[in-house]
């Protein structure tokens, strides 16, 4: 389940949490949608997650979001069997690291910019993830 706004994936108060990473990330992507914060960086004209979507979600790439969410569904939910299952995927397709990275991100976070990806998928539930991931 995903937690509410302002509250740290690792139990810490926000005077803890301050300048803690995960708890940035979780802030921008675990808690907005990523519809939310493509309509946010619209109105700044920063492209929003509809241009972020045409130009990263191709046809090309496409198979291999499925690939990749047919692995997740059925690995272990750890950074380490999500980086196994991004891995596999990449040498099934012939693509390299950012090639399924980034469509990853724009479609999970809603943002093309992400720390490591695996590090990320953890913190979403595998539902939550599988969920975003479809929207393809």
């Amino acid at each position: 389940m995903v937690r509410g706004v302002g509250q740290c994936p690792r139990g810490l108060s926000p005077r803890e949490a301050h300048g803690d990473p995960v708890f940035a990330l979780h802030a921008v992507c675990i808690t907005r949608p990523p519809e939310r914060i493509g309509e946010q960086q619209s109105k700044v004209g920063r492209g929003g997650l509809d241009g972020d979507r045409a130009t990263h979600i191709t046809d090309a790439v496409r198979p291999a979001l499925r690939s990749l969410a047919m692995r997740l569904r059925n690995a272990d939910w750890n950074k380490a069997a999500i980086n196994q299952g991004i891995k596999e995927t990449i040498a099934e397709h012939g693509l390299k690291m950012p090639q399924l990275a980034v469509p990853v991100r724009v479609l999970v976070c809603g943002r093309v910019q992400t720390p490591s990806i695996d590090a990320v998928l953890e913190l979403f539930s595998r539902d939550e993830v599988l969920y975003r991931l479809q929207r393809i």
